[in-house]
């Protein structure tokens, strides 16, 4: 089994006052295929790891199930305190072009973006083997790790990062692959929000830490997720011969 990225699908800031924003996908998000979505915002907490995000979509129905992977607010007094999150869905209903990612906060913010990418996969599932977090107070290199990994298996490592400031990441970690980038923009520098998609597809490792560079120190936070597949459930034989014996 193993994951590709597709790219990404969403891309999109909001600088008004609102508890949520929203955006429609480029193309289409096919059903079987794993959506990683990346939300950042003006903290409205500073407890460390937070649930004050959520994701969800308008596809009508049950729709797809989001899943948190990690949540990170800065905990240090700062006039501008940033916050991430990264959530995973694997689509059972597709997400079309008519469609909106909607991302959801427990209190209203000025600053926020939603970047959301696609990969496919070969399982029918997937299972969050372990997620970290970081945060730093002035420092040029955001990071987070994960341990505690199979190394038998295919992990794919995503990376969220957020700072206080317009533009500042300015280079993915030497193993990992940028997807996406965004940034609100207007007023002072400090008034807004950038965030940052990055991501790994790797084997036969039992722990990982993403390292990104910002082009200045800067306050930020960062989540690191690891994932790898879960195979679909085989049929039971004898259940089969049963049905086989049973049928006129």
């Amino acid at each position: 089994m193993s994951f590709t990225n597709i790219g990404t699908k969403v891309s999109a800031n909001d600088k008004t006052s609102s508890t949520f924003m929203q955006a429609t996908p480029s193309s289409a998000i096919a059903v079987g295929r794993l959506a990683i979505a990346v939300c950042s915002a003006d903290a409205i907490s500073d407890t460390g790891e937070s649930t004050d995000h959520t994701v969800s979509d308008d596809t009508g129905g049950v729709g797809n199930v989001w899943t948190r992977i990690g949540e990170m607010s800065q905990t240090f007094a700062a006039l501008d305190r940033a916050a991430t999150s990264v959530w995973y869905s694997v689509i059972t209903t597709e997400i079309g072009t008519g469609n909106n990612v909607i991302f959801t906060i427990a209190s209203a913010v000025i600053a926020k973006n939603l970047i959301v990418e696609e990969f496919s996969i070969d399982g029918s599932d997937v299972t969050v083997e372990d997620y970290g977090v970081g945060q730093g107070i002035n420092t040029q290199y955001p990071e987070a790790a994960v341990s505690g990994l199979n190394s038998g298996t295919e992990h794919l490592f995503v990376f969220a990062g957020a700072c206080d400031w317009v533009y500042y990441f300015a280079s993915p970690d030497t193993d990992y692959t940028n997807g996406d980038q965004q940034t609100t923009i207007g007023g002072t520098g400090g008034s807004n929000i950038n965030s940052v998609i990055d991501y790994r597809i790797a084997s036969g490792l039992t722990a990982d830490t993403c390292t990104a560079t910002l082009t200045a120190d800067k306050y930020w936070v960062a989540v690191l997720g690891a994932l790898s597949e879960v195979s679909g459930v085989p049929p039971d034989p004898d259940c089969l011969i049963k049905m086989i014996r049973a049928a006129p």
